[in-house]
């Protein structure tokens, strides 16, 4: 039932460094008399292309343990950055100094300089440049509309192009792309619909798996899906067998990862399609069911009402604090709150079902995307709108982001902001939204394949687009891509 690969040691092609963009700094090391100018080796990742891999080698001078080393790399439109570098003892008088650059933005040129000091003394010091390769022509053309510079989260965005072909890339806040992977046809018709960070911050956790349910059958197709671990330096490709998979996954503090599956059941002789969260702890071998939507009375009974053939779950997210799962019902326009432990639904957000009092205008339809605010005291909801519900055809259905406050105790929800695009977008699928700490609120409208960043006020800040269409499955950011 469940397969975990080995992890994958992908080939690094090794490419000399150019001459850098400034004079290269020839320090003679008093000590050894060793002139170090040069000498370091710049490793392109042929899977990652975008990620430099440095590596030195450098005189003792008696031992490493106060010895320092770091790379500090720039370009003309960036300001310098500094990284540490790994110092592994030869055993032989020397040792290999090593660094990973990450964030290199595709078909620039990058400058570097790299030093090692033992208390005041430099040992070594050598500067050189770093190109890095266009995107491939599969990848969509983006652009950045940068509406009020100097106010959006700055850090780098990771997300995925749905199809055509199924991708994973992440971006800098200028639109460049500095990190890619594009998926073989290991699984016909397949999708990438969520691409996340670890919680380590060392790779990039992503779901592929056959995409064409609009008739959703207990067939062998679907038991084709897999949760993907690649490492942000492109050395290590770890894959989960995860059967029956779809839409979306999280991973929790503790390594398990939790993923959403249909779960099917036969009623009278009609196969009908619910869904069911599966759960891996680490060094686990077996996946288990931590709940099922035919455990939820009101669901089931809906379900099986109005020849709804699928409740259709689209977004799981994990609250730790609560120990309780979110997910998003789309079916049923409804988010339902899930205690772990238990297995229980603890109560029903939206729709025909719901345990919250919400007044109609504030009501959310074929959503998508949330996070959890403040404990459980608000929800911000990617708001897809279903364009059925129009009052007539003359109305404009726009997608939105909604933030809805709620009280638990009188089971009361209301919405207190709200982002609305302009110009308009309706979104038929997917979305989804991020608060950040500053306040503002990164909305993205999945398969109209834009994401905005807007402040409290809903000024839009910062625009990314794709130029040629694209749908974009959900998002993950980051601001540090050296540290969790």
């Amino acid at each position: 039932m469940f397969r975990r690969a080995t992890a994958l040691s992908l080939a690094i092609a090794l490419t000399a460094c150019q001459p850098a963009g400034k004079d290269s700094a020839a320090i003679l090391d008093s000590a050894s008399g060793q002139d170090d100018s040069g000498s370091v080796q710049v490793e392109m990742g042929p899977e990652i292309p975008t990620v430099a891999h440095l590596s030195w080698d450098v005189a003792t001078q008696g031992g490493i343990a106060a010895m320092e080393a770091q790379v500090s790399y720039w370009n003309s439109f960036t300001d310098t950055q500094t990284v540490t570098a790994q110092i592994e003892d030869n055993g032989d008088g020397t040792a290999t100094c090593s660094a990973t650059l990450l964030g290199l933005a595709a078909s620039s040129t990058y400058y570097f300089e790299a030093d090692v000091h033992l208390d005041a003394t430099r040992l070594f010091n050598a500067s050189g440049t770093i190109s890095t390769d266009p995107p491939p022509q599969d990848l969509r053309l983006i652009a950045v509309d940068d509406a009020q510079p100097g106010t959006w989260q700055d850090g780098f965005l990771v997300s995925s192009w749905i199809t055509s072909p199924p991708a994973v890339f992440m971006t800098d806040r200028q639109g460049n792309y500095v990190w890619w992977y594009i998926e073989s046809d290991e699984i016909p018709d397949m999708v990438v619909n969520t691409a996340v960070f670890s919680n380590d911050g060392t790779s990039i956790l992503y779901a592929i798996y056959k995409g064409a349910f609009s008739e959703v059958q207990n067939d062998e197709s679907l038991e084709d899906a897999m949760i993907v671990r690649m490492s942000l330096d492109g050395r290590e490709r770890e894959t989960y067998d995860t059967p029956y998979l779809h839409h979306d996954f999280t991973e929790l503090p503790d390594g398990s990862l939790a993923w959403l599956v249909f779960d099917f059941a036969e009623v009278d002789g009609t196969e009908y399609s619910g869904d069911a969260i599966m759960e891996l702890s680490p060094g686990s071998d077996e996946p288990v069911q931590v709940w099922s939507t035919w455990d939820v009375p009101q669901v089931a009974e809906y379900c099986l009402s109005n020849s709804h053939l699928w409740s259709h779950a689209n977004f799981l997210e994990y609250e730790p604090d609560q120990d309780a799962y979110y997910v998003s019902l789309h079916a049923l326009d409804a988010i339902l709150k899930v205690d772990r432990g238990s297995g229980q639904t603890q109560w029903i957000l939206g729709g025909v079902a719901s345990d919250f009092a919400i007044p109609q205008e504030d009501m959310f339809e074929w959503e998508h995307g949330f996070q959890v605010l403040d404990g459980e005291s608000g929800i911000l909801v990617f708001d897809d709108r279903d364009p059925r519900n129009a009052s007539d055809l003359g109305e404009v259905v726009i997608s939105r982001a909604v933030e809805l406050e709620l009280d638990t105790t009188e089971m009361t929800a209301h919405a207190v902001w709200e982002y609305l695009p302009d110009p308009a977008l309706l979104t038929f699928c997917f979305g989804d939204v991020t608060r950040f700490t500053s306040g503002n609120t990164l909305v993205n409208f999945g398969c109209s394949g834009q994401i905005d960043e807007v402040n409290p006020d809903g000024e839009l800040l910062w625009r990314l687009g794709a130029l040629a269409g694209g749908a974009l499955g959900y998002h993950d950011f980051r601001e540090d891509l050296y540290s969790p």
